[in-house]
This record gives structure tokens, C-alpha cells and sequence, in this order.
């Protein structure tokens, strides 16, 4: 959640909600790979962890 409080006041009308409920409109190609990759990093981190 800090993270996502950070984003909000470095980038003018950002709001992390978007990223909770999923909403990606507007948001650059860029960023919204960068996000996909994140998800995808903490999925496999997610399975690493229950599996260990």
C-alpha cells in the first residue's frame, strides 16, 4: 500500500484504486507491462512460498 501512496503523489491524478479494482484505462503500454510483470513476480513468489 505504500507504494501504491507514493505513486499517488509523485503522478497528478493517479489513484491506486485503479490498480485494486483492475481498471487500466488510460494508464501508458509501458506501465501497464511493467504492472503484468509485477503480478506475474509475485504469483510465482506466491507459489514458491506455500509449496517451501
Amino acid at each position: 500500500m505504500d507504494k501504491a501512496l507514493q505513486l499517488r503523489a509523485k503522478v497528478p491524478g493517479f489513484d491506486p484504486l485503479w490498480l485494486w479494482e483492475g481498471d487500466r484505462r488510460g494508464l501508458s503500454y509501458d506501465l501497464r507491462i511493467r504492472i503484468e510483470e509485477e503480478e506475474a513476480k509475485e504469483a510465482t513468489g506466491e507459489l514458491v512460498r506455500r509449496e517451501g
